[in-house]
């Protein structure tokens, strides 16, 4: 087997891989004589199969498995002999075969980048610091207790008001048919944070627990 380098650009590498046909012929015999003390066939005893025989009904079988063998060894041996790292699967082409005479193969590949790892420890790296004012450390403290802060159950039978927080079920309609994604039960709604589309929120404003209300709003063009 002789294998040698053809291409060599930026990360890019082609080799040209030649077998001999002695080589294949080696293989393709070895397998050959095995199956003949193995291979059952009507008429014959088992492993008393001639070698012509043996050769006319699985030759061409033996032959292929032979010559992908020694493609996959001559593969094997120029990443390996060349220390290749590669960055993905590499292929292999026959470019020239006859029976009877060299089997030529090329061999495309192509490899990881060498890459320089500086010395982290002789980086020089200013750790950036962040100075915040009394009335945004305000508005984060303010904010950490809204999104922390409890839902007490209201027991009596009063109104909802903004600030609530209401659970409701909810079908939307238009033009009186229901639409994808408009419908959910057991939704938890704050009144008064506008997550909804304007004018839901403040049609549920003096509802109370176990009424059904129709809200009429408008959609907003880009829904």
């Amino acid at each position: 087997m002789k294998i040698s380098e053809t291409k060599a650009e930026g990360l890019i590498r082609e080799y040209s891989i030649v077998i001999s046909a002695a080589e294949i012929d080696e293989e393709v015999s070895a397998k050959l004589a095995e199956l003949a003390t193995t291979v059952n066939m009507p008429g014959f005893r088992p492993g008393k199969v001639p070698m012509s025989v043996v050769k006319s009904r699985f030759g061409g079988q033996v032959q292929g498995e032979a010559m992908k063998n020694a493609l996959d060894e001559g593969a094997r041996q120029a990443i390996e002999t060349n220390e290749l790292r590669l960055a993905s699967q590499p292929s292999v082409e026959i470019t020239s075969y006859e029976d009877g005479k060299d089997l030529e193969a090329a061999l495309s590949c192509e490899i990881m980048p060498d890459i320089d790892i500086p010395d982290l420890a002789a980086l020089n790296i200013e750790k950036p610091t962040l100075e915040a004012g009394d009335a945004e450390i305000d508005e984060a403290l303010t904010n950490i207790a809204e999104g922390n802060r409890p839902t007490v159950e209201v027991t009596s039978k009063r109104a909802a008001k903004d600030g609530d927080v209401v659970v409701i079920d909810f079908i939307g309609r238009i033009d009186g048919e229901a639409f994808e994604g408009g419908a959910a039960e057991g939704h938890s709604l704050e009144l008064g944070s506008n997550s909804f589309i304007p004018g839901f929120e403040e049609g549920l404003v003096g509802v109370k627990a176990g009424e059904t209300r129709d809200v009429e709003v408008g959609f907003p063009e880009d829904y």
